[in-house]
């Protein structure tokens, strides 16, 4: 599995990647137009990229996606939640977000916050708090 991986990150990193404005010897600099799956505020161009909250992890298995991220404002956390797992309903069965406190990401510090969505039940927040 090692191998896979470093032999997929120097794939990305030697011949460039669609996602980003790699030329070899060059500084990476993401495209955000690039990929149209980055999340997007409804009626808003500009991608979801600030200081508020930042993702932390990601993985996916059997139709599930599990993202994990550091939010700013834990009340913005179904409003950050419904932003980031919008262009992925067509892809998963279900998506786990799991939200922390700045700082909290990493250490074993339980979520402060949960948002599932599911195609059948839509998005349920639970606060752990």
């Amino acid at each position: 599995m090692r191998a896979i991986l470093t032999l997929t990150a120097l794939a990305l990193v030697g011949t460039g990647c669609a996602a980003c404005d790699t030329v070899p010897d060059e500084e990476f600099r993401p495209s955000f137009e690039a990929d149209s799956r980055i999340p997007r505020f409804a009626g808003s161009e500009r991608p979801l990229v600030n200081e508020d909250w930042q993702v932390l992890r990601m993985a996916t298995a059997h139709g599930v996606m599990t993202i994990e991220i550091e939010l700013g404002d834990l009340e913005r956390s179904l409003e950050v939640a419904r932003a980031l797992v919008q262009p992925l309903t067509a892809d998963y069965a279900e998506v786990l977000v799991y939200v922390y406190a700045p700082g909290q990401g990493s250490g074993g510090h339980t979520p402060a916050r949960r948002v599932q969505w599911t195609g059948r039940d839509g998005f349920v927040e639970i606060a752990y708090e």
